[in-house]
């Protein structure tokens, strides 16, 4: 929630709060780029560091997939994740419209 002065607490779409994830625009934007519903987490991380000059330590990326992004992306109903290594793109047409509300990259923050 995001407390406002004179007013009550404002609480986000779930799916901005997914999108807002650190890198969570370039997951999205993999999908698009490569017409494809699934891809490995191993290439999500590649595609991050190759389109993100801030991503410069690959543990780093893939930790943040695996235990931030890919699971706040996955409880808001846009993608099939599991904690494994393999990612499924559920429903673009929910994400897609919320993408122009954040930063292009999403890289770095929480």
């Amino acid at each position: 929630m995001i407390p406002i002065t004179n007013g009550p607490p404002v609480e986000l779409h779930p799916m901005l709060r997914a999108v807002s994830r650190p890198y969570a625009p370039l997951v999205c934007r993999y999908f698009r780029r490569y017409s494809t519903e699934t891809a490995d987490v191993d290439d999500l991380v590649r595609f991050v560091r190759d389109h993100d000059e801030r991503a410069t330590e690959p543990d780093r990326v893939d930790i943040l997939l695996h235990h931030v992004t890919l699971p706040a992306l996955a409880a808001a109903g846009a993608l099939d994740y599991s904690s494994g290594d393999t990612v499924r793109y559920l429903r673009p047409d929910l994400v897609e419209p919320w993408l122009d509300n954040v930063s292009g990259d999403g890289g770095g923050r929480n």
